[in-house]
């Protein structure tokens, strides 16, 4: 029975390992643009204008009027 439960194993882990190759190429490429995406966003305070941004339920827009939000 060990044995059964060996090869079993081990085919599960080479079937998810071809499984999961065709993706590896489109996840890489993901992390490039998202770490690009990120690398544009301002970090600075806002004194007047609009932020957008998230909360638990959903976007969020802002107007910052002399560093308060209205």
């Amino acid at each position: 029975m060990k044995n059964i439960n060996q090869n079993r194993r081990s085919f599960i882990k080479i079937a998810a390992l071809f499984t999961a190759v065709p993706f590896l190429d489109s996840i890489t490429n993901r992390a490039e643009l998202l770490a690009s995406t990120i690398s544009s966003f301002s970090t600075s305070l806002v004194k007047n204008g609009e932020v957008l941004t998230a909360a638990h339920w959903g976007m969020l827009k802002l107007t910052i009027k002399n560093s308060k939000v209205i």
